[in-house]
């Protein structure tokens, strides 16, 4: 269990530098652009999603490498996740989260057909991909197991 627990952190280390990068790439592209790239009023958005990438990055690598050095804090972490009953409690989470969420999403939806039929087509459209994606991710979850 603490090797494939170790293998799930190398991957998770891996994952942050990748973040890492594609947040400075970002901002170099900003940079070298002058911001051109982008609408006037979406700059502060990118530059920040940017920063954030960088930051969140940087961070969870040294936590997770900080993690695999630690072989003690590895094990009780492993047995933490691992655990069934936490992974029950994420997966209904998860679902009361999304089932919300889609709530949330029809009710903007109808609110927004009385004022803007772009704006209610694009919810629509979003509402779509996440029912979609929801859909993949069961499929696939539900083969896996």
């Amino acid at each position: 269990m603490i090797e494939r627990y170790r293998k799930i952190i190398r991957m998770r280390c891996v994952a942050a530098v990748v973040y890492a990068v594609l947040g400075s790439l970002l901002l170099a592209v900003l940079f070298l652009s002058g911001g051109s790239v982008v609408p006037d009023y979406m700059l502060s958005f990118f530059v920040g999603t940017g920063a954030m990438m960088v930051m969140n990055g940087i961070v969870n690598f040294c936590r997770k490498n900080r993690l695999l050095k630690d072989e003690q804090e590895l094990r009780k972490k492993a047995v933490v996740e691992f655990d069934e009953r936490n992974a029950e409690v994420m997966r209904r989470a998860w679902a009361l989260a999304l089932e919300v969420l889609l709530v949330i999403g029809w009710a903007a939806m109808v609110i927004a057909g009385f004022f803007s039929e772009t704006v209610c087509y694009t919810l629509l459209a979003s509402l779509c991909v996440v029912l979609l994606t929801a859909f993949v991710c069961y499929t696939i979850v539900w083969k896996t197991t």
